[in-house]
């Protein structure tokens, strides 16, 4: 049992989430969600909820804590991978942890070149999450890259591939501070509601359970 409910249905690889988001450091308190879009078709019906909520929550707890333009952060059977730009706008990509790295990256740079030529100059001022009507590229790349194997024939014949190579990847753990602990983020989080916290506190326990039988 994972902390994120039942794994996936599905033994493909898998894109769940991507997010556009603005975090500039020490000018804005946490990371404004700008687009989202997700899949969680490979979960149970009645976890979606709580699964979309806890990619907010690891949206807006890993940004602010990133230090390299591009981290891979592993977590479970997870991996969340984030690209921050000096500008200020960053990419989220959530995906299981058999997803290639190289994808996932190649996927953030085309969503935030598409925002920022759809977008030039007004999402240096939001501060705050927004719903911008009219963007509809995360969903379609989310559709796109949702099969990495094709996605990665696409990627493969493009001259920038090579920049996607500085990737560092982190335990979840060497990610957070070291006084800081998920649980503790997790209860304080405005992200998750009193459910999905009952949620994680559960598959917890049920780890700890199985790790002692």
């Amino acid at each position: 049992q994972s902390t994120w409910g039942t794994l996936l249905l599905s033994p493909i690889m898998k894109l769940l989430s991507l997010f556009v988001a603005f975090f500039k450091q020490d000018e804005t308190e946490q990371p404004a969600i700008l687009s989202q879009a997700h899949d969680l078709s490979g979960f149970p019906f009645l976890q979606r909820t709580t699964i979309k909520e806890m990619t907010v929550f690891f949206c807006r707890t890993f940004i602010p804590r990133v230090e390299q333009a591009r981290e891979t952060v592993h977590h479970e059977n997870y991996a969340v991978h984030i690209y921050r730009t000096e500008s200020g706008l960053c990419g989220l990509a959530i995906t299981d942890e058999d997803y290639v790295p190289r994808v996932a990256f190649q996927c953030l740079t085309q969503l935030l070149e598409d925002f920022k030529a759809e977008f030039p100059d007004t999402w240096k001022t939001m501060t705050v999450d927004q719903k911008i009507p009219g963007f509809k590229k995360t969903d379609q790349l989310l559709a796109k890259y949702s099969d990495p194997r094709q996605a990665d024939r696409l990627v493969a014949v493009q001259q920038n591939v090579d920049e996607v190579r500085d990737i560092v990847h982190k335990d979840i753990q060497l990610l957070l501070a070291r006084q800081e602990k998920l649980d503790t983020l997790v209860a304080k989080s405005e992200d998750l509601s009193a459910a999905s916290k009952m949620f994680y506190n559960r598959g917890k326990r049920l780890n700890r359970c199985c790790l002692l039988q």
